[in-house]
């Protein structure tokens, strides 16, 4: 790593270098902790991520003892603080930054299994709704065939009963549109045809009335000529 290059540098250009570098590294997580810290939305992710601040800046702080060593020459103790002090803080910050990535997963599974539950109750829903409007479409089917029908099968009844001499049958339409206007149609002319052939059977009875007192008449008259 660069803080163990740093450590043991054996001339000022490589501490330099070296320094350096590791100033690049500390400013690079800084800025990726800011931006961490603008996505994180709970007080748990909040918190892991100050305290892995907090974890960093004192980690910040013994890498400036181990530059300082190094300026000076120190290998020695520049190595012993790298193994010491540094090691220790590079542990714990690994163990937060592992935290966070834990966490992180952890709400994504939970994030992922929101989503599938929240899915599966759209799809219920919407296999529901479409039960229920094919069912209110039958029902409704249904319903406008049996207006339909009922009104259609009297008319044919009608009309039936006509075609085979019953003139009894009668029907009162219960609508205006164009079967109840059929069936009033129908109405009217078994009411014209029941009236036609009761003129019929009226004018029958008269003319046999009429034959038979024309047979009578002559029936006497035959008589009387006899008589003479």
């Amino acid at each position: 790593s660069q803080e163990a290059q740093l450590a043991t540098a054996d001339n000022p250009e490589d501490v330099k270098k070296y320094q350096d570098r590791t100033n690049e590294a500390i400013e690079q997580f800084r800025k990726h902790h800011s931006a961490s810290l603008k996505y994180a939305d709970q007080p748990s992710e909040k918190q892991a991520l100050d305290d892995s601040l907090a974890a960093f800046n004192e980690y910040v702080q013994i890498s400036g003892k181990i530059s300082n060593s190094a300026r000076e020459n120190n290998t020695q103790a520049a190595v012993a603080t790298l193994r010491g002090e540094s090691s220790k803080a590079n542990k714990k910050i690994r163990d937060l930054v592992d935290k966070i990535v834990d966490d992180h997963t952890a709400g994504g599974k939970q994030a992922y299994a929101e989503s599938a539950a929240t899915y599966k109750r759209a799809q219920a829903w919407i296999i529901g709704v479409i039960i229920a409007a094919v069912t209110i479409g039958l029902m409704l089917a249904l319903w406008l065939a049996r207006i339909v029908s009922a009104p259609l099968q009297e008319a044919v009844e009608l009309a039936e009963s006509i075609a085979h001499g019953d003139l009894t049958k009668t029907v009162v339409p219960n609508s205006t549109c164009e079967i109840g206007q059929l069936t009033q149609a129908l109405a009217e002319m078994n009411a014209s045809l029941l009236n036609v052939v009761g003129e019929v059977r009226v004018g029958t009875d008269q003319i046999s009335s009429a034959a038979a007192a024309i047979a009578n008449g002559n029936l006497d008259l035959r008589s009387e000529e006899h008589t003479s």
